[in-house]
């Protein structure tokens, strides 16, 4: 695995209402957990990241080379604080060329492993 495919992620704040939420956020899984902490966190606001499908890409121009595949992959950090009935955070988005062996799950928890990794790396750096 090339350890650099991930092109600098764009990052978008977003909003979104409880009771509208968007259809990957509306997984039963998902779901299910951003409501239990928004009513059992006694104050505590939590951080909720969720990555979402990536979806493959591909480019052929018909020239006869070969066709290009990448994906294009996002991740939602959501603040869930409790009693509102707005979730706000960020939306990171990033293209990756497509290796042997990718499957839409693996290449998901990839592109959420690396945002967490960058959001970490930024709590710890000295504000200017």
């Amino acid at each position: 695995m090339v350890s650099n495919r991930w092109a600098e992620p764009t990052i978008d704040d977003v909003e979104y209402r409880a009771d509208a939420l968007p259809l990957f956020l509306e997984r039963v899984d998902v779901a299910s957990k951003m409501r239990e902490l928004r009513s059992h966190i006694h104050g505590i606001a939590a951080l909720v990241v969720v990555g979402t499908d990536p979806m493959l890409h591909r480019v052929d121009e018909g020239d006869g080379t070969p066709a290009v595949l990448w994906w294009r992959a996002s991740c939602v950090f959501l603040d869930a604080k409790p009693g509102s009935s707005i979730y706000t955070g960020l939306r990171l988005t990033s293209c990756a060329m497509h290796q042997d062996g990718d499957q839409q799950d693996t290449v998901r928890e990839e592109f959420v492993d690396r945002c967490v990794q960058f959001a970490t790396k930024l709590k710890d750096r000295p504000h200017a």
